[in-house]
């Protein structure tokens, strides 16, 4: 099934590679939820800044093969620099395509390690995208790509003429201004947050935080915090314990959807982008037909879109869907398909990376996987190497031996 609506989505925020045990894939939260918008049949544009590298010429190119429209999409005018030196976002110029080590715990929730500065935090505020964000029916962004000056006041100058935004909260410590995320709370049309983040945003805004995995206490908050930022909604996710969401009603009164996920169907190896397609699918359920109208579309039970957000993040989460952006040569875009009790084919790997100790990348094996990545991009050729096969996918059908391993 897919959504088609008039108009267009801006998403604007951070690109970046994430380099996991996995492989390496092209993400960054609002990325992640233009590929997944597109997908499910909206036209969207990207806003961000990639370094003038191969990494931001792969970006680009990714994005677009996936139909995702990338006029909004700045470069950097000079080669990075070598070394580091400031702080995220100090000044623009030179700097890389962002690049970022995930390390993934026994129970999948993943811990981030962010280059800085990169490219994204240096977001100009240019006319072109002051024009895109007026016109759009929805702006999407997040929190993180808050951390840095320059593209937080790109952020705070652009986002006002927005006719609707959708807030979407990742907090990422050390990255975490609190007081310019409270403010980019103040307005949105929806937030998203996991239940972690819940009490934490609302202490923030000065509010009661309750327990996390109360019900009645996130169902209070959730409340409480629409009310305090004039939101239309607000949903809670809960990993493998599904989602809720807050559709407010006026004086303080609203409706509380829960849907429990499909933990028993899916195998959760990480939880790296299953919030992003998640959002995708709960932004088109809730954009009201009329272009104007601040609320959300009631015609549609806000439990039926709990549940289709849930089973596109959960479909999200197995390697063998089609909404996958890891980094390799572009493959032809498959129509999204619902979730079926059918068994998904065993994971293929595009390449192997094989950490030093546990799950945790070395830095050593951090840098490898850049250059590695690179290598792939100019080879674009299959990953296993092999002159006759006749593949350019990342899931190569030729036999394990022969695919690619980091040297």
């Amino acid at each position: 099934w897919g959504f088609f609506m008039s108009g267009f989505v801006v998403c604007l925020g951070e690109t970046l590679f994430d380099s996991t045990p996995a492989g390496i894939f092209l993400g960054g939260a609002p990325g992640n939820v233009a590929v997944h918008l597109s997908q499910l049949g909206a036209k969207v544009e990207f806003a961000s800044r990639v370094g003038d590298d191969l990494l931001g010429r792969e970006a680009r190119r990714r994005l677009s093969s996936y139909g995702v429209g990338v006029s909004l999409l700045q470069s950097e005018t000079t080669p990075p620099r070598s070394g580091g030196g400031g702080g995220a976002g100090d000044g623009p110029g030179g700097c890389e395509t962002g690049f970022v080590l995930c390390e993934i715990a026994p129970n999948g929730d993943a811990t981030y390690t962010f280059n800085e500065p990169a490219a994204w935090d240096v977001l100009a505020a240019e006319p072109a995208l002051l024009s895109a964000v007026a016109a759009a029916r929805c702006v999407v962004h997040g929190s993180l790509a808050l951390r840095a000056p320059v593209t937080r006041s790109t952020l705070v100058s652009v986002v006002g003429a927005a006719k609707r935004r959708v807030f979407d909260v990742n907090l990422r410590p050390p990255h975490v201004d609190e007081p310019a995320i409270a403010s980019a709370a103040a307005g949105a049309w929806l937030i998203k947050l996991n239940d972690d983040e819940l009490p934490e945003l609302a202490r923030m805004l000065g509010l009661e935080a309750g327990a996390v995995g109360d019900d009645a206490a996130e169902r209070a908050s959730a409340a409480q915090l629409a009310t305090a930022t004039g939101a239309a909604a607000v949903c809670v996710t809960r990993g493998a314990k599904g989602a809720a969401l807050w559709v407010a009603g006026g004086e303080g009164e609203g409706e509380w959807s829960q849907h429990s996920g499909f933990a028993a169907a899916v195998d959760a190896r990480d939880t790296i982008g299953a919030g992003d397609s998640f959002l995708a699918s709960l932004i088109l359920s809730l954009l009201p037909d009329e272009p104007a109208s601040p609320g959300v579309r009631h015609e549609l039970d806000a439990t039926d879109a709990l549940a289709r957000a849930c089973a596109i993040g959960a479909f999200r989460r197995e390697p063998a869907a089609p909404l996958d952006t890891r980094l390799s040569p572009t493959r032809p875009r498959r129509a999204p398909q619902a979730p079926s009790s059918r068994a998904c084919p065993a994971p293929r790997q595009s390449t192997t990376l094989t950490p030093s100790s546990g799950s945790a990348l070395s830095r050593r094996e951090h840098d490898r996987a850049r250059r590695g990545v690179a290598a792939a991009a100019r080879r674009g050729q299959c990953e296993c190497r092999d002159a006759q096969c006749p593949r350019l996918e990342p899931r190569c059908e030729c036999d394990n031996e022969k695919r690619a391993r980091w040297a």
